[in-house]
């Protein structure tokens, strides 16, 4: 079975969407982002609550250069029984070697392609050749946003070179990460997008690729799914009219972003939360109500009477939960090829 690492923000419509989630603890294994500087113990608490697995914990949002605050997450999950992988940017690793010298494991992020004023990859696998245990690290290479064709080109055949580095083969897991989900929508008002998924897509090539090989052994597979940005971020104090509601919906091979719509001058929405769960699941696209906790959602607000739309953090779980269900379904029949 191919390892699934999703990275995904700690904000209440993500626990949820975990809490909700049917995956195999042995293969799924998220990178929580922990966003607002909060004591150790109060995150653990609700973590508890929400997930019971194993998960990487990235402080990076709110962490000093010394990773003070992620070093005391990782001793209380030690002292406490619980089971935390630090994760951080490659660009800090020099500054990490607490974290380094002591952690049973870590995973560390490394983008793809380098920055030109940054280290190369061969200079991190060299480094952390020389200074860790290579055998408890994940490496995740990850290449960002993928938009156009051409960008997924160029990021497949630098993936390609980089998984042919022999040193590689040492490493606990080797993570290719990206993300084909806009960090900026442009869709128009009660207008639809779709973004072809390059992320997955350049992930099943390479596994196609390497099957068989020592480093096809140590492939898994990480994204940053929808949502990456959330309506919960924006300053409404600043929009005249509010937020209007969308809908993401993960397929095989598409994102399908559905927008709302509304009638300014009366204030009521033309397009609604409702009317949009009716078009999914009228669609050919809709998974089922019993493909996971978000799809049955979705189908309860198409189809019950009266149901409540709901806000953009029960939306939030919904379709992140539908996500990541649909990839651990996609990361299952690909293991089995």
């Amino acid at each position: 079975m191919i390892s699934y690492m999703p990275i995904l923000k700690w904000k209440k419509g993500e626990r949820i969407a975990l809490k909700e989630l049917k995956y195999d603890s042995d293969y799924f294994v998220p990178v929580i982002q922990i966003i607002d500087e909060v004591e150790p113990s109060d995150f653990f608490s609700e973590l508890k609550e929400h997930f019971d697995s194993p998960v990487y914990i990235d402080t990076s949002h709110f962490d000093d250069d010394n990773h003070s605050h992620l070093c005391n997450f990782i001793t209380y999950a030690n002292t406490n029984s619980f089971s935390v992988i630090p994760y951080f940017l490659s660009d800090e690793i020099e500054k990490a070697q607490k974290l380094l010298s002591t952690a049973s494991g870590i995973g560390i992020n490394v983008p793809i392609p380098a920055n030109f004023d940054g280290f190369t990859i061969e200079e991190i696998i060299d480094y952390l050749s020389n200074n860790v245990k290579i055998s408890n690290v994940d490496l995740f290479l990850d290449a960002d946003e993928i938009l156009e064709r051409s960008v997924a080109n160029l990021v497949f055949s630098e993936l390609k070179r980089i998984l042919s580095i022999k040193l590689l083969t040492s490493f606990r897991k080797v993570i290719i990460c990206s993300t084909s989900f806009p960090r900026t929508l442009t869709v128009g008002s009660g207008q639809n997008a779709e973004y072809e998924r390059f992320d997955y897509k350049i992930f099943e090539k390479l596994v196609e690729l390497f099957k068989g090989t020592a480093i096809g052994n140590k492939l898994a597979y990480s994204d940053y799914g929808v949502t990456a940005f959330t309506d919960s971020e924006i300053d409404f104090s600043k929009l005249r009219h509010g937020i209007l509601p969308k809908v993401k919906y993960t397929t095989a091979d598409l994102y399908w972003i559905l927008k709302g719509q509304k009638d300014r001058i009366h204030g009521a929405f033309t397009r609604s939360y409702i009317d949009m769960s009716r078009e999914i699941v009228n669609s050919k696209r809709f998974y089922g109500k019993d493909f996971s906790y978000g799809d049955c959602m979705i189908e309860q607000k198409a189809t019950v009477p009266n149901a409540k739309p709901g806000n953009s953090t029960n939306w939030v779980t919904f379709c992140a939960n539908h996500h990541l269900a649909v990839v651990i379904e996609q990361l299952s029949k690909l293991s089995e090829l």
